[in-house]
């Protein structure tokens, strides 16, 4: 006992010693830390504030402004901002900045996309879509893909529109080997239409369809010709009616 009565005696004659860290209280019942960096499951934190954990938050701020709010499970950001990934400065609502290099096309890696829309389901003509709405939030127009077959990777692009008064309707296709489809989601040629065609010219194999009708002239339930030959299993007919094979008439 007489030991232990110096050492108080020392203990007491000590500077009083702050046990807690130099919190402060502010106003509105907020308390700050402005000396050094703050650590929370860290014993020596780099940064103003570092988190070894999960951080929960239904805000977060950016220099004073709302940056990403959350809300029923999906983070959104408020009007007026811009979403901005690899770049400082957007050009648009959402400005993702790829980093493409010499890589050939189709063998591109994750720096490469600027964006990636993935369907986590693998089922046969399962869909991922990206939609433009007006002010109603209604989808007007849409670009999709099908996946005719998940395991290989294969599937169909296609452009939707809405009629008046209707739902989207898919106007466009361009299957997994190339075919074009117009108003057929099912095309059998390079370019397949269901429908009518009208064009300027037609070109076959490079070569323009002259005038773009036929020399044959419709009047009524007659059909003429009046300039030139005409051959039939000849390439140069001469005489206005030269056939190459026999003919079969009911007379003559």
């Amino acid at each position: 006992m007489k030991k232990f009565m110096p050492i108080l005696l020392l203990f007491l004659l000590l500077p009083p010693i702050a046990f807690s860290q130099p919190w402060q209280n502010g106003t509105s019942g907020a308390i700050y830390y402005t000396g050094g960096v703050v650590g929370i499951g860290k014993s020596n934190p780099t940064y103003t504030l570092d988190v070894n954990g999960v951080v929960n938050t239904n805000s977060l701020y950016f220099n004073g402004s709302p940056a990403f709010l959350s809300g029923s499970g999906a983070i959104y950001t408020v009007m007026g901002t811009n979403l901005a990934i690899g770049t400082s400065s957007p050009l648009g609502r959402i400005h993702s900045h790829t980093f493409s290099g010499n890589t050939s096309y189709g063998s591109q890696g994750v720096f490469d996309v600027g964006l990636h829309i993935q369907n986590a389901t693998a089922t046969t003509n399962n869909f991922s879509v990206i939609s433009f709405a007006g002010s109603s939030g209604t989808p007007a127009t849409q670009i999709g893909t099908t996946y005719t077959n998940h395991t290989t990777n294969l599937g169909k692009l296609f452009f939707s529109t809405r009629p008046s008064g209707g739902s989207l309707i898919q106007r466009m296709t361009i299957d997994e080997t190339g075919k074009v489809g117009i108003n057929t989601s099912t095309p059998a040629y390079q370019l397949d239409v269901a429908g009518s065609v009208n064009a300027t010219g037609l070109l076959i194999n490079g070569v323009p369809i002259t005038g773009g009708s036929s020399q044959w002239v419709t009047s009524g339930s007659s059909i003429y010709y009046n300039t030139g030959n005409v051959g039939l299993g000849k390439t140069v007919p001469g005489y206005k009616l030269d056939v190459n094979g026999i003919v079969n008439a009911t007379g003559l």
